[in-house]
């Protein structure tokens, strides 16, 4: 057997090629070049009896066509004495999975942009919060206490102490929506910290749970918009270790591998069974983590999830 056209049918005419000019010709030479290599592999098996099957480019007096290949080899009296190939036009479905991935490229770069823009903005927001209104109300507390100190009357006094108190809450929750809007230890120390400093005493402090947290030290600088969606995505997931598992302890660990951060979040809570994943992860209801998807594919990175009733549940975020 060797690699010589033997036959082809009237449907190679659409091509521009004539059948009997294809007769007795080397099938290779219309075999695009960086398909070529594959192709002699194909055939060197084909000898074997392997069929083989796949996609390449075949050069025609039209211009070159992708085309999906089935090659079965011709087997008799135990010899392989011929290879019928059987060829599928696909260049026009290759074209439009081309032009789909160019899109899907400009939606995500148009997505980060986004993404980017709306986290300059908070950034913006919190900091005029944070040096423009928690200042001023510090300073009119610290005015206040002043002139409650310096009155004699007693219900003056009442009442300013009221209005010291109504302002100091106004002053921690104003300093809760600046983290909210863009935590400034993320800002100035960077994405770990952030975890430990904010993250960390929340989980502790506020919702009782015991927290422990593991980092690489070599995971290098990382992008904003990066590291704006890491903390957001990861503050989502203990949101949700609160909320859902019952838990009463939660380990984070975040390292780099193969130049890809995965942080994951860990719990001793109830768990759930193995086929709620799927449909939890999918709908994001329950979890509340559709956004989180969102965020994540726009910067080409995913989340998984894992969980056993009475196990808890692992979620690990790569990006």
């Amino acid at each position: 057997m060797d690699k010589r056209i033997t036959d082809a049918n009237k449907f190679v005419e659409g091509y521009g090629f004539r059948k009997e000019d294809l007769i007795g010709q080397n099938y290779l030479d219309f075999v695009a070049e960086k398909y070529k290599e594959k192709a002699i592999e194909d055939f060197e098996k084909l000898r074997r009896g392997i069929p083989q099957e796949g996609e390449f480019e075949i050069i025609t007096p039209k211009g070159n066509v992708t085309a999906y290949y089935r090659d079965n080899p011709i087997i008799r009296a135990g010899h392989v004495i011929g290879v019928q190939a059987v060829l599928m036009d696909i260049t026009e479905r290759k074209r439009a999975e081309e032009e789909l991935r160019k899109y899907q490229g400009k939606l995500k770069a148009m997505a980060s942009e986004i993404l980017q823009t709306q986290e300059r903005e908070r950034q913006r927001l919190a900091i005029g919060l944070h040096d423009d209104v928690c200042q001023k109300l510090v300073f009119t507390k610290l005015t206040l206490e002043s002139l409650r100190r310096s009155v004699s009357d007693a219900k003056l006094g009442a009442s300013l102490k009221t209005a010291v108190e109504t302002i100091g809450e106004t002053i921690h929750q104003a300093e809760s929506l600046t983290f909210e809007l863009g935590n400034p230890v993320l800002r100035e120390f960077g994405f770990v910290a952030a975890l430990e400093k904010y993250l960390a005493m929340e989980i502790r402090r506020k919702h009782k749970i015991a927290f422990e947290l593991g980092a690489d030290k070599n995971l290098g600088p990382l992008q904003d918009d990066i590291k704006a969606c890491l903390f957001r995505v990861t503050r989502e997931l203990l949101t949700n270790v609160v909320k859902h598992a019952a838990a009463r302890k939660v380990w984070v660990s975040v390292h780099k591998s193969q130049g890809k951060i995965h942080v994951t979040v860990r719990d001793d809570g109830v768990g759930f069974k193995p086929a709620e994943v799927n449909r939890r992860a999918a709908g994001a209801v329950h979890f509340g983590l559709f956004s989180v998807r969102e965020q994540l594919e726009h910067l080409g990175g995913r989340l998984v999830i894992e969980s056993e009733p009475d196990r808890g549940t692992t979620a690990t975020v790569i990006v």
